[in-house]
């Protein structure tokens, strides 16, 4: 799936924000890939563009969600 910014977002500013989450958590969690945001997507959404993911993060412990 092709990558949908989150509104008032640039691409630079996701890049930044992509590469502080896998400060966090790790590369491994953090969930941006096309195939990825496939997974995420709601397939049973009326209006697809309306619910299309940008990314996951997967944070494991309480101290990575509160980061």
């Amino acid at each position: 799936m092709k990558l949908t910014l989150p509104p008032g977002l640039t691409a630079s500013q996701f890049d930044r924000a992509l590469k502080d989450f896998a400060g966090v958590v790790g590369e491994q969690w953090l969930l941006a890939t096309d195939l990825d945001r496939d997974t995420y997507l709601d397939h049973f959404a009326v209006d697809e563009s309306a619910h299309a993911p940008s990314a996951a993060v997967a944070p494991i412990t309480v101290e990575e969600v509160q980061e």
